[in-house]
């Protein structure tokens, strides 16, 4: 009975059967210290932990944070188990008109060269059967030379067209093959540029108790820096400056 009853509160309980995943903690930026190479941004949170272990995820942030620099404050009697730093790629919602014009004349594209080669098909079949019809004619005894004659020269004549007509064919979907892969290379450029890196850093903590704390977070960022413009006047070349 006791076993019974160990195995209904196990399973009543979702928690015991795997941990959901953490919610991405709000956060706004408090202060930003911007050096020559470099800056430092604080970041302010209020959250709410449980007792045991927790698991605060803070996205949306710089992807060029420096992992050993990022610093978490007012921890109360929490403790730190452990900060990691991932990048985050995210694809922007939005598709510009400029990509839609593209894909859409892409398609356009596609479609004129499965026409074409459908085309070049149907002449190849053709030049197939004049061939073998070439060869049952010539095996008929019963047609005078000048019968072979004639229809030998509407065949030559009719191969002739086709190979032309399949050869100019074939040079249209080279032309066409070749404005299809500028067209998905320039998709393929804006796809990219869709493409969003962004940084998270996920902390754990360890509690004794269910509280709220006010975390302060910080990090250095390497991708930021600024340098001086001087504005620099003098009436003329012999006025001092």
């Amino acid at each position: 009975m006791l076993s019974l009853l160990l195995f209904y509160l196990f399973f009543s309980n979702p928690k015991s059967i795997a941990s959901e995943k953490p919610l991405a903690q709000n956060s706004k930026i408090e202060k930003v210290t911007v050096f020559l190479q470099g800056a430092t941004v604080e970041r302010s949170s209020s959250v709410s932990i449980q007792s045991g272990v927790n698991e605060l995820v803070f996205d949306n942030l710089s992807p060029d944070i420096l992992e050993n620099s990022i610093q978490l404050r007012g921890l109360d009697d929490a403790s730190i188990l452990s900060i990691t730093f991932n990048l985050d790629y995210l694809d922007k919602k939005t598709v510009s008109a400029e990509y839609e014009s593209l894909k859409t004349d892409l398609d356009q594209l596609l479609y004129e060269k499965n026409s074409i080669q459908n085309t070049i098909e149907g002449y190849e079949r053709e030049l197939k059967l004049l061939s073998e019809n070439q060869r049952i004619n010539s095996d008929n005894t019963d047609l005078s030379l000048e019968k072979v004659k004639q229809i030998s020269a509407y065949y030559r004549q009719r191969s002739t067209e086709i190979q032309n007509i399949i050869y100019k064919q074939k040079r249209e979907v080279q032309d066409l093959d070749r404005k299809i892969n500028d067209y998905r290379q320039q998709m393929n450029n804006l796809d990219d540029s869709r493409k969003e890196t962004r940084g998270e850093i996920t902390v754990k903590l360890q509690s004794e108790r269910a509280t709220n704390l006010n975390l302060e977070l910080s990090y250095i960022i390497q991708n930021a820096g600024w340098f001086p413009l001087y504005d620099i006047r003098a009436e003329s070349t012999a006025s001092p400056i």
